[in-house]
């Protein structure tokens, strides 16, 4: 979920943003981890398209993620979009997620680290190309399920059951880059801002400062190189 900046700061360039987030992570990530951790940037990076929905957000990372980790994601929109306007309870819905999820994790239920679990074999965390995290898939439901709304997507997600605060998280940051500051509750910013003793906005700014340094350069850079292979002699 810490890896949405990468998103940001390849904002509008999806394929960048994935290639970048693979290599920032691959130090402490493997396998399907860290190929979530490339699509999750994707999803962030897309989401910054003008006139991009969240069904194109999902198609594009579709096409960019691999092995179980695609498949998890498809799996887990048909659900999305199946349930989407039918009036099911959030229960139903959270059951139909962890049915849809269940063959591409390990995990499942049980997420709590607990000293009888020490030395115990798992296939948690062990590289595949079959499996999946839920996190990123399940947040990506919840966006598609309530149709790019920012709170509910959140809420849904948080109160999901398992590892909810990844699953909150990766949903507001790409429905936030989707639709911008404005979606924002000033209540729920004021206590947001209360309870953490900070200023989210003045931190979001200077975030934002950042990026637009770092995606100028790569602009210039992208511009350099375009010169440079306009001057080859190709003949």
């Amino acid at each position: 979920m810490y890896i949405a900046p990468i998103g940001v700061a390849n904002a509008a360039n999806p394929r960048a943003a994935y290639d970048e987030a693979i290599a920032f992570a691959a130090g402490h990530q493997e396998s399907y981890g860290l190929e979530a951790a490339g699509v999750t940037a994707a999803a962030v990076a897309a989401a910054f398209v003008p006139g991009k929905t969240i069904e194109g957000v999902v198609e594009t990372v579709l096409g960019l993620a691999k092995d179980g980790t695609r498949d998890a994601i498809a799996e887990i929109a048909d659900v999305a979009n199946r349930l989407r306007g039918s009036g099911a309870e959030h229960a139903e819905i959270c059951d139909a997620f962890h049915a849809a999820i269940a063959p591409f994790s390990v995990m499942g239920d049980d997420v709590n680290h607990m000293p009888e679990k020490v030395g115990r074999l798992t296939d948690a965390y062990r590289p595949s190309r079959l499996q999946a995290i839920e996190e990123l898939p399940l947040a990506l439901g919840f966006c598609l399920l309530n149709q790019g709304n920012f709170r509910t997507s959140i809420e849904d997600g948080i109160n999901s059951g398992r590892d909810t605060d990844s699953i909150g998280v990766m949903a507001g940051a790409i429905l936030g880059a989707l639709h911008g500051e404005a979606v924002i509750d000033e209540a729920d910013l004021a206590q947001l801002n209360s309870a953490n003793r900070l200023d989210l906005m003045n931190s979001a700014d200077a975030f934002a400062a950042t990026a637009s340094k770092i995606i100028a350069a790569d602009r210039a850079a992208a511009r350099a190189r375009e010169e440079a292979f306009a001057q080859l002699n190709l003949a």
